[in-house]
């Protein structure tokens, strides 16, 4: 698959048909989380500082310019509006791929029929593609690096997919497509779930340090007179809630339970068409079938990932 840029080079398309758009949804997601990160940070030590100025024990001034910072990370990242730009690219790069799986193995609008055509079949996914594209473009329209005007074409190197014997485009999909999802769906909802448990953790910890030391000073139980009973237990409770503002943010612990139900999904769905006695091993018709409902499953996903990192609705990919 090779993309004709009209205006410059894109990098030819292949199994990772969404390159162009998956490498521009890395970086609007890098900048995202930067700037999510750095408002936390800075409102924390705003919140901090001016506490302990309060007390006499920092100029006020200080508190006040860490503030300053964290509203400035706020406007920009709500100007450039990059949660949503991430999250319109991230899921057009998938939609992509999903046509190109299902275009290569004979799925969905695509089966292997001899009576109708491979140039039908050709014609109908470059138009696909471009309207998936386009519909990006119309609702994104100041990101730099898609190409605006662009000629699509597939050529023999992603023909040769389609000419492979049914068998070898079922495993294909199999190892390529569902296997490889299933295992990313598995780690991400572990890497989500460890995270949102050490912030989680973080939080009660750093709270309940702040409640034992007021405690201790409000019954004398120890010598503490070195601690400021005020000035600690502000900084901690400004502590863990910077914690739990950042694992509500990043929607940790429902990230994590929607990746385990979609690898559970794909699971079943491989355990099916591993199964010898299954109609999807024998027959064309039943296989394309099978791939346009996997297709569907993961599109779903999207969407609720989608919904879940930005609260407004994306175009129908």
């Amino acid at each position: 698959m090779i993309i004709k840029e009209m205006k410059r080079n894109i990098p030819p398309f292949n199994a990772d048909i969404g390159k162009e758009f998956d490498d521009k949804s890395i970086k609007l997601k890098l900048s995202n989380s930067y700037l999510s990160y750095t408002f936390i940070i800075f409102l924390f030590f705003g919140a901090a500082f001016v506490d302990l100025a309060l007390n006499g024990q920092l100029p006020l001034g200080l508190g006040l310019f860490f503030t300053s910072l964290a509203l400035i990370m706020y406007f920009v990242r709500n100007y450039k509006n990059l949660n949503e730009q991430w999250t319109y690219t991230r899921v057009v790069a998938e939609s992509i791929k999903s046509e190109w799986y299902k275009y290569i193995v004979g799925g969905g609008d695509y089966p292997i029929n001899e009576d109708v055509g491979e140039d039908y079949y050709k014609e109908l996914f470059e138009k696909n593609v471009k309207e998936k594209v386009l519909e990006y473009r119309n609702n994104i329209i100041s990101v730099n690096g898609i190409p605006i005007e662009f000629e699509l074409v597939v050529d023999a190197n992603t023909l040769k997919y389609r000419g492979l014997p049914f068998n070898e485009r079922l495993q294909l999909y199999v190892n390529e497509r569902m296997e490889d999802q299933f295992s990313w769906y598995e780690k991400k909802s572990i890497i989500m779930k460890n995270k949102e448990k050490r912030y989680r953790y973080g939080f009660g910890t750093i709270v309940g340090v702040g409640l034992i030391i007021g405690f201790i000073k409000l019954f004398n139980l120890l010598n503490l007179d070195f601690i400021n009973n005020s000035d600690w237990f502000s900084i901690a409770v400004a502590l863990g809630f910077a914690l739990e503002s950042t694992n509500n943010i990043f929607q940790h612990e429902r990230l994590s339970i929607a990746y385990k139900k979609s690898a559970n999904d794909l699971a079943e769905s491989i355990n099916k068409i591993n199964d010898i006695d299954n109609d999807v091993r024998r027959d064309e018709n039943v296989f394309s079938e099978f791939v346009e409902d996997v297709e569907n499953r993961i599109s779903n996903e999207h969407k609720s990932w989608s919904l879940t990192t930005n609260s407004k609705n994306l175009p129908n990919f």
